[in-house]
């Protein structure tokens, strides 16, 4: 007993100075380890988030571009939200695609224009299991608008003809916006002569559906175009959810003398002389089409014209031909469901329906001063620009085929305040 006692007596005591740092050096240890695992627990977490982003931006994106294309926006969300690494269902991932969006203090909260995708999942805790319980749900969430404006303003859908789009002879097009030519032809676009091609803002450029590396446009070397063209996937009509206006199948005798808006008339002809204005609204068109030539004066603000008819009968349809020494200014309207739309041909009809896709050209030429601001959309039949029009050209095309045969300049800024009548997805959020 007395060598045990003469132990403790050499061995440090609780309150020694010796042991209060050991006490310390442990417990600063395990708060080091503690904040180290808190930081790769918080570091793993963000980066899960980051990767989570990128799923609820393509879901909103997605689900965006699918209600303009008339399809299922739900779906279209989760399948993109899916293909970035988040599957609705799936390891207890949610992907809600909700429109308008519904989260509080948002300022689109309810605005139908929009789309809100969330994507959320529980991740495990490793080191935070301690205070924070084995997962943390982890959320991400992105807003899309459904009338970003698309960068494009010359389409040519035919998806299989040479020569789709054609500049023939010494034209020089510009457009401060996007060309695209729908046709997998090795020479879909096609310069014949010594005319320019000059296209593209902020990278829009020119693009071909052209057979994978290579082909699509002649010259082949790329002379004539600026920028040179390049192949892109194949794309559909941009303004194919655009709603066709109601007909009843009948239609009254036009009087250039009596114009009258909202109103379905058996061919419009206007020749000679004369000033006519067209008051603002739709006027459709029900066989005959639009014959606009001489000296006239045309003018109107706020019209569509809407161009239809028969196959065959008193009715057949018949293109628009606005050609000759005259002086046209018609502008779109700026709101409402034909917002942009300038000529809308019924889809109806496609070439040929009168022995070859020439006979049902509709042609915009032949004078310096045709001032169109809106989109002539013509996607069945072709679309010539013939003479001399040197105008600015405030437009859109969309047509089966293009052809250009005069100076043309066509710009992006379609309306008064802007926007293109194509509506594409774009993030807001």
């Amino acid at each position: 007993m007395k060598n045990l006692a003469s132990l403790f007596k050499i061995l440090p005591s609780r309150n020694s100075e010796e042991g209060q740092a050991l006490v310390f050096v442990c417990i600063g240890l395990l708060f080091m380890l503690l904040m180290a695992g808190l930081g790769v627990d918080v570091g793993y977490l963000r980066y899960q988030k980051h990767q989570m982003q990128k799923a609820a931006d393509a879901a909103a994106l997605g689900a965006a571009q699918a209600f303009i294309d008339g399809n299922d926006l739900v779906s279209a969300g989760q399948r993109d939200s899916a293909i970035n690494g988040f599957t609705d269902g799936s390891n207890g991932t949610t992907v809600a695609v909700l429109k308008p969006p519904t989260t509080a203090g948002d300022p689109f909260r309810g605005n139908d224009e929009y789309v809100e995708a969330i994507v959320s999942q529980p991740r495990p805790n490793f080191f935070m299991r301690l205070i924070a319980g084995p997962t943390t749900n982890v959320s991400s969430r992105a807003v899309a608008t459904i009338n970003g404006s698309g960068s494009g303003c010359i389409y040519a859908l035919d998806p299989t003809s040479s020569r789709t789009l054609l500049i023939n002879g010494t034209p020089n097009v510009t457009a401060t916006c996007g060309v695209y030519v729908r046709s997998t032809s090795g020479d879909a676009l096609h310069i014949n002569g010594s005319g320019q091609l000059s296209a593209g803002q902020a990278g829009a450029g020119i693009g071909v559906v052209g057979p994978d590396g290579g082909g699509g446009w002649s010259p082949s070397n790329g002379a004539g175009y600026i920028p040179t063209p390049v192949n892109i996937p194949p794309f559909q009509d941009p303004l194919a959810s655009l709603p066709a206006p109601t007909t009843n199948g009948s239609c009254v005798n036009f009087n250039p003398s009596n114009i009258r808006p909202n109103m379905a008339y058996c061919g419009i002809s206007l020749s000679g002389n004369g000033t006519y204005t067209f008051p603002a609204g739709m006027y459709i068109i029900y066989g005959g089409g639009m014959s606009i030539a001489g000296n006239v004066t045309v003018n109107g603000t706020g019209v569509t014209f809407y161009n239809t008819g028969t196959a065959s009968g008193s009715y057949k349809y018949a293109p628009i031909k606005i050609n000759g020494g005259l002086t046209v200014n018609l502008t779109a309207p700026t709101s409402g469901t034909y917002q942009g739309i300038l000529f809308f041909q019924d889809r109806v009809y496609t070439c040929p329906m009168h022995g070859s896709c020439n006979n049902d050209s509709s042609s915009f030429g032949g004078g310096s001063h045709e001032n169109l601001t809106g989109a002539l959309y013509f996607p069945g039949t072709p679309l010539l620009y013939s003479g001399n029009p040197t105008a600015s050209v405030s437009s859109l095309i969309v047509a089966w085929q293009v052809q250009f045969n005069g100076t043309s300049q066509l710009n992006n800024h379609l309306l008064v305040g802007g926007g293109s009548p194509i509506r594409t997805a774009s993030l807001a959020e």
